[in-house]
């Protein structure tokens, strides 16, 4: 019975106290119970045969299905699934990750916490991929915001590849940043792109900026075909200007790159860049962004290390 009561009247984590978070969670039971509380919350069904009714199961704090018996764990059909060490541990992990500005490489979760290297690095992984924006809310000109895309590479200095050459070992990526008139960074996105085709940055214009905004770009020619009746505008002198926020956000996270990981791949850019603007869209309810990760985590599918490309990456 006080199980069901502590269900019941269970309220969010909000806090960067790693002491507070002590007093929270204190063994792998109360993950669990948290993990329980917010992955059913709006309901169970079932992922066998879509039944909406269940039990609960006070021991392993999951669910069973009254319909075909499947047994749903709290882990199952989320990034937990399937790790090598206890909840708690995972727990801490994703604490330490969100409230620290500099994040967290595979090497300093290996040592801090007495796990496998490569265990670390395929969490950490599993972390960044979920953090991946919905893109359900496009951004937009209506509060007044000043809305600026770029295209800028990643990676060291190299001989003869001057400016966009295509066959350059540098990773190709491309931001969308809103900002106040004031310069005040509201939200930001970013991608990594294969080239700077019309094509790819359509999609990404679709996906993360609400049709007719206005634009302000570098002026390359890749936006002279863009379709949906946006106001592009060209500025290349005030997109190079420190103040700028756009220049801001390529230059910290060019930065935060090689501060904490040093290096950086093509098949894992994109999820460094998810972890940062994750926390950038954040910044403002930090005491939330632990539990914000915690419910992305709930609905990302299972990640497997078969899943992933190029695992020998381990930063």
């Amino acid at each position: 019975m006080k199980y069901f009561l502590y269900l019941y009247a269970m309220e969010q984590f909000k806090s960067t106290s790693l002491f507070k978070f002590k007093e929270k969670f204190n063994t792998d039971n109360d993950c669990k119970k948290y993990l329980h509380h917010y992955k059913w919350k709006d309901g169970f069904k079932c992922k066998k045969c879509g039944h909406t009714q269940s039990w609960d199961n006070t021991v392993e704090y999951g669910k069973v299905c009254k319909k075909c018996r499947k047994i749903h764990s709290v882990t199952s059909d989320t990034i937990f699934h399937g790790i090598r060490f206890p909840l708690l541990k995972a727990f801490y992990i994703m604490f330490e990750t969100m409230t620290s500005t500099k994040s967290m490489s595979a090497l300093q979760i290996s040592r801090r916490y007495d796990i496998n290297r490569k265990t670390a690095w395929l969490f950490m992984r599993k972390i960044r991929t979920s953090l991946k924006s919905s893109e359900n809310y496009p951004m937009n000109n209506n509060n007044g915001s000043i809305i600026y895309v770029d295209e800028f590479v990643v990676g060291g200095y190299e001989e003869g590849k001057i400016g966009r050459t295509k066959d350059s070992k540098k990773r190709k990526m491309l931001m969308v940043v809103e900002a106040t008139n004031k310069n005040k960074i509201k939200r930001v996105y970013g991608v990594k792109i294969q080239a700077y085709s019309h094509i790819e940055l359509q999609e990404i214009f679709d996906k993360h900026i609400l049709q007719g905004s206005t634009v302000i770009t570098d002026g390359w020619k890749g936006y002279n075909q863009i379709k949906g009746g946006y106001n592009i505008i060209k500025d290349v002198v005030g997109l190079k200007k420190i103040s700028n926020p756009m220049n801001r956000m390529n230059q910290q996270f060019k930065s935060w790159v090689r501060g904490v990981f040093h290096k950086s791949s093509h098949q894992h850019i994109e999820t460094y860049l998810n972890e940062f603007c994750f926390k950038v869209n954040r910044s403002q309810w930090k005491d939330n962004m632990f539990h914000a990760s915690i419910l992305k985590a709930l609905i990302h599918e299972p990640l497997t290390k078969k899943m992933i490309p190029d695992v020998k990456c381990y930063v």
